[in-house]
């Protein structure tokens, strides 16, 4: 930015105008346009001149030019065209085409919304709260406590709401165990409040290596998650005794699970050898396979009282991850009276 000096002083036929010299906006061989501001004094010294200008256009006369035309604009006029000014001059730092919503900043960190669609304001903010490098950046800013938790509150609500959109997208295309395994490990969270997901180790023995390992928030002791194929059948019924019984994909998970269990129990004990703070006590399995969102109520059923008469391993389907995730959101939302979840 160009420096300058302004040299404001006094009209000499009103004592409570002050100008300054005319500023040469444009020029050519046949025209020229200049502005020449107006400050207005108010009763009060000690306050804010307001700003006027007048926008002067001359023509070519001979060899000198002569004034054709002004526009005046009064402070209000003025300071709208210093604001559109502004935006524009905001809008040009884009290359790309398009609809922008500008925010002016008011006073200190004051926003000015007036004249803004709150509905454009609020998908304005949370594109840009979906910007990494912004979101790191408010542990910097000087918030009140209550704002701070508000705010970065809303920011993981939106983080989550994203996973669960993800996974739901990919529960309709992709079948790859490798695929959720690596979503559950970036959200962990989905899995309860109970446990957190903080083991990059995955083997528990010589030869038997599972998909994540889940540790207890009270207790710190660790659980097994086994991960199966969406696309697996996990329930099927047998007519003639008018009852649900585990697929064989899900038996062969079961017995996987039990086996993971006695090896964990004994080899982590006392934690593993490579990774003494992996301790097992007791430990549990769950194993998350197929969908189940089509099933009728009867069918949940079976699921359950299957559940409740095995020790230490519950099957659950990928549709009973996600009901878990939305109700875990609609919890930081405070929202309890809300019962049909909708992004």
């Amino acid at each position: 930015m160009q420096s300058s000096i302004i040299n404001r002083k006094p009209a000499k036929n009103n004592e409570q105008i002050e100008y300054c010299e005319e500023t040469l906006l444009h020029k050519s061989s046949q025209s020229k346009i200049a502005l020449v501001p107006f400050f207005i004094r108010h009763s009060d010294p000690n306050q804010e001149r307001d700003l006027s200008i007048k926008v002067i256009h001359y023509k070519k006369a001979g060899p000198a030019y002569k004034q054709d035309c002004e526009i005046n604009l009064n402070p209000t006029a003025a300071g709208m065209l210093k604001d559109k000014l502004n935006e524009l001059f905001a809008v040009r730092r884009v290359p790309e085409e398009g609809n922008f919503l500008v925010i002016r900043m008011g006073s200190g960190t004051k926003v000015d919304l007036n004249g803004l669609d709150s509905h454009d304001v609020a998908k304005a903010v949370i594109s840009i709260l979906e910007n990494e490098e912004i979101t790191k950046s408010i542990d910097a800013v000087d918030f009140s406590d209550d704002l701070a938790f508000a705010f970065r509150n809303s920011i993981r609500v939106k983080g989550l709401i994203k996973a669960m959109q993800e996974l739901e997208e990919a529960l309709e295309t992709e079948d790859s165990e490798q695929y959720y395994q690596e979503w559950c490990e970036e959200n962990g969270w989905i899995f309860g409040n109970q446990y957190v997901m903080k083991d990059d180790e995955r083997k528990i023995s010589r030869n038997d290596t599972v998909d994540l390992l889940a540790t207890s928030v009270i207790s710190g002791f660790r659980d097994v998650i086994e991960l199966k194929k969406p696309s697996f059948t996990v329930l099927n019924y047998d007519s003639s005794h008018d009852s649900y019984y585990f697929s064989a994909e899900v038996s062969k998970a079961i017995g996987q699970c039990h086996r993971y269990l006695d090896v964990f129990s004994e080899d982590a004990a006392n934690g593993l050898r490579d990774n003494p703070e992996i301790v097992a006590y007791h430990p549990r399995a769950t194993i998350i396979v197929g969908r189940s969102n089509t099933w009728d109520q009867p069918k949940h059923r079976a699921l359950y009282g299957l559940n409740s008469r095995m020790n230490g391993v519950t099957v659950l389907t990928y549709d009973h991850l996600l009901s878990q995730g939305k109700r875990l959101i609609e919890i930081l939302r405070n929202d309890e009276s809300k019962h049909d979840f909708n992004y």
